[in-house]
């Protein structure tokens, strides 16, 4: 069984940590798992090497999704619609665009996506 485990960065937050020990889990029981994240702010990935040398296979995407929340809930900010940022369906096709391919039995997601 092979699973993708979806992580904000590699860096050391919470979500990072709580995914890595369930990686680690999973690659103890004898799964194939991969990690993928978006890159980190300062590029920093002290996660990825960490990762990397227990047998865990890393991807960074190439971007993050350029998502605009501000002013929404609200109705003040609808700018950011005409601008495409809130397009999911651009949204999505750009992360399609971006993700390697692979095919998982199980995604385990640890972000706020």
């Amino acid at each position: 069984m092979r699973f993708l485990i979806f992580l904000p960065c590699f860096t050391y937050g919470g979500a990072e940590k709580q995914a890595a020990i369930l990686a680690y889990r999973l690659l103890e029981l004898g799964y194939e798992v991969e990690a993928w994240a978006f890159p980190s702010p300062d590029a920093h990935q002290p996660l990825r090497l960490e990762m990397e040398k227990k047998g865990i296979i890393c991807q960074e995407l190439a971007a993050w999704p350029m998502l605009d929340w501000h002013g929404l809930s609200d109705g003040t900010n609808w700018d950011c619609l005409k601008a495409g940022r809130m397009s999911w369906s651009r949204q999505l096709r750009k992360l399609s665009d971006q993700i390697p391919g692979g095919h998982f039995d199980i995604v385990v997601p640890f972000t706020f996506f």
